[in-house]
């Protein structure tokens, strides 16, 4: 074998691509699109402030998946957790933007 090409990616396919010289603003995924299939679990905003500061948060009913995408109720993403006995356990944790 002399090459490897890569046609696919989960729902990403090298038909869809872009060359790096044409990249642009409009190229970029949503990152709550780009994590997808992931499970999606939106938090109110006391668990959204407990998950930020590195808490588990208990979750009925328990999601599937390794990993789940954690959202604000304002679409924003919060980060990753994985499941752990029934609760999301922060594993990844996206910062916010300090509002003075």
């Amino acid at each position: 074998m002399i090459s490897l090409v890569r046609t696919g990616v989960g729902p990403y396919q090298l038909e869809d691509a872009v060359k790096i010289e044409d990249l642009g603003p409009e190229s970029i995924l949503p990152l709550k699109d780009a994590l997808q299939p992931m499970e999606i679990v939106t938090l109110p905003p006391d668990a959204e402030k407990r998950m930020r500061q590195g808490q588990k948060i208990p979750i009925l009913p328990v999601p599937e998946g390794p990993f789940v995408c954690m959202m604000a109720v304002n679409g924003d993403m919060i980060g990753l957790a994985t499941i752990d006995k029934g609760s999301l356990v922060p594993e990844c944790i996206i910062a916010q933007e300090v509002q003075n």
